[in-house]
């Protein structure tokens, strides 16, 4: 039955790739030349509200394999923004990283290599968007890590072996702690959910994620700057909708003016007259935000060639959300 509850699953699962430890062991000294940066959460820079908890003390560092604008010096997951995730300068030093990263035959968001210091710790907190439900789930593969690391997601401890790559249910709470004396390195992976992703799971796992909704990726379809062009307009945007836009804390007052125009070929979300997110067409008046899964996307009406209603749709599993967004001239 649809939308039918099912018991807690496994918080872990090992999953069906495994790595050559020893080739990663050489490329981690390659990449110990570059700079550790401070984990940070994403966030749109300066924008109202937007002030995101961070969960560590500092000590906590990344790299970026992938990321929006193919950075390495950067340690955010990302989100929906202007830039596209591309590859970073640090693959091209490192082949068989980047030989995992394409063998995971699916939409990927950021690539990170995440140290945790022996000693650290990364405080307990969820990272929500990261569920079937939502579209995208969040993979590891530990490069070096040892039996003193503790993992523990929703109550339970995870023992996971390095080269292994393995699923953990991100979105419940979690933390962890390094015990041991040793730097702990993984691979975290984001990846849009497709039938390869979903392969890599036991049948009855999938069947019960199933019982409440995945929202597996779309195709982006091919639009020409003739056929968008009619969907440039304004509207209002309350300033409730901005956390889940934006993913902003709350206390924004009031309403907004946004707008959707073309920018260099292709149509962007503007707020303020600040341009913010570029929408990736996945069907002729369906616009998913760049950056994210089709978990969001603005759907367009349009007579007369001019927009008459637009909507905000957020899905979760088999549920969407609608939300009209009043136009103006």
């Amino acid at each position: 039955m649809i939308g039918l509850k099912t018991k807690k699953l496994p918080s872990s699962i090992p999953l069906k790739m495994s790595f050559d430890i020893e080739r990663i062991q050489e490329e981690l000294k390659i990449v110990n030349s570059f700079t550790w940066i401070a984990e940070e959460p994403f966030s749109f820079k300066d924008l109202w509200g937007s002030s995101p908890e961070v969960f560590h003390d500092g000590k906590w560092k990344g790299l970026s394999l992938r990321s929006q604008g193919g950075r390495w010096d950067k340690s955010d997951p990302g989100g929906p923004g202007l830039e596209p995730f591309e590859e970073t300068a640090i693959l091209k030093h490192t082949p068989y990283f980047k030989e995992i990263i394409d063998s995971l035959k699916c939409h990927k968001r950021s690539v990170r290599l995440s140290l945790l210091p022996a000693g650290a710790s990364i405080q307990k907190h969820c990272d929500t968007y990261h569920d079937f439900k939502y579209g995208q789930i969040r993979l590891h593969i530990p490069l070096v890590t040892h039996e003193d690391v503790v993992i523990v997601i929703d109550g339970d401890r995870c023992k996971w072996e390095a080269g292994q790559l393995w699923y953990g249910n991100f979105s419940k709470p979690h933390w962890v702690v390094n015990n041991s004396s040793l730097d702990r390195i993984h691979m975290i992976v984001d990846v849009i959910i497709n039938d390869f992703v979903l392969s890599l799971f036991p049948k009855d796992f999938v069947s019960k994620v199933r019982a409440n909704g995945i929202i597996e990726h779309q195709e982006p379809v091919n639009l020409s700057e003739k056929d968008i062009n009619k969907f440039e307009c304004k509207f209002i945007i309350p300033a409730a909708l901005m956390k889940g836009i934006f993913e902003t804390d709350d206390g924004i007052p009031g309403e907004f003016d946004a707008s959707i125009k073309l920018l260099d070929g292709q149509l962007v979300f503007f707020v303020e007259e600040r341009p913010l997110i570029s929408l990736v067409p996945i069907s002729p008046t369906r616009f998913c935000f760049n950056g994210w899964t089709c978990e969001r996307y603005l759907e367009f009406e349009v007579f007369n060639n001019s927009v008459c209603n637009l909507q905000l749709v957020i899905r979760s599993g088999y549920h969407n959300t609608r939300i009209n967004l009043p136009l103006f001239n």
